[in-house]
């Protein structure tokens, strides 16, 4: 694990084991790139300035003071940051989650890539005292018992954070129905992420979920605002563009991968959804 020198100028990164990493951002230290290698459950800070940052491949125009939240599996990079650029980040690997209650990882799949508007002072002082909370718990030594303590204040930050975006985005209230149908909404979520690759039939995560296609459709639109296709759609594409962008693979074998029928027909479904041909995207991200 690595030892920072100083609290109050933290440049470096602070691990706690392959499971917590915490950071600051500073102009010149923008640690996405870890971020996205982690596959983490990332919640950023922007205290100062402004970010800009590609997340799946789309441009995002980030301006403090806000919380931005990332889901595993999602892909970003800094794009551009002003001279002022400060914030923290605080990301959490999904094996260390494991164990945090479903309502926590439908908040992210809800709130993923969303900004909650911007932030009181009292919000900013409730998350600078969880960081400096967390950051006491990561320099101890990894263990079982230490592991529930970083795993509890973490667990009571995300909570917290979701009764700020619900007050930042007017959500309705979470009880009752409302739960139930984004429990419903996070597990399609995940069963795409898993299965996108060879399923992309509304019907066959309905079969896979127990319910009718039509209620699933439903409840995804009712809670997302897109349809259960387009989810669909929105991942194969993402996986397509992942390894478009960084492996080797010919375009034949990214539709192998994908278990797309032949390459024509990969071609056609990527160009319907982006307007260009794989191989004209794979160029023009080069």
């Amino acid at each position: 694990m690595a030892v920072l020198h100083d609290h109050a100028n933290l440049e470096q990164k602070l691990w706690y084991g392959n499971d917590v990493l915490l950071a600051r951002i500073l102009r010149d230290n923008i640690p996405l790139d870890q971020l996205s290698n982690m596959s983490a459950y990332a919640v950023t800070l922007l205290e100062k300035g402004s970010l800009t940052v590609n997340i799946d491949f789309q441009k995002r125009e980030i301006s403090s003071p806000t919380f931005l939240l990332i889901s595993p599996n999602t892909m970003y990079e800094c794009v551009d940051n002003s001279f002022d650029c400060a914030g923290k980040v605080i990301a959490v690997s999904p094996a260390f989650a494991e164990n945090i209650r479903a309502y926590t990882q439908t908040v992210f799949s809800a709130f993923s890539m969303k900004t909650c508007g911007s932030l009181s002072d009292e919000e900013l002082n409730t998350f600078e005292s969880y960081f400096q909370l967390v950051y006491q718990l990561v320099k101890l030594e990894k263990n079982p018992v230490n592991d529930i303590l970083l795993r509890d204040v973490i667990q009571s930050l995300f909570n917290y954070l979701s009764v700020v975006f619900e007050r930042g985005l007017d959500n309705v209230s979470r009880k009752g129905k409302h739960f139930r149908d984004e429990e419903i909404c996070h597990t399609f979520m995940m069963l795409v992420k898993q299965f996108a690759s060879s399923e992309r039939n509304v019907e066959e995560y309905a079969e896979r979920m127990r319910i009718s296609p039509k209620y699933l459709t439903a409840i995804v639109r009712r809670v997302t605002g897109r349809t259960a296709s387009d989810w669909i759609r929105r991942e194969v594409i993402l996986q397509a563009k992942k390894l478009l962008a960084e492996s080797s693979l010919t375009v034949q074998q990214v539709s192998d991968q994908l278990h797309f029928h032949n390459q024509s027909h990969f071609g056609t479904y990527f160009k319907r959804v982006e307007g260009v041909s794989p191989q004209s995207w794979r160029r023009d991200r080069r």
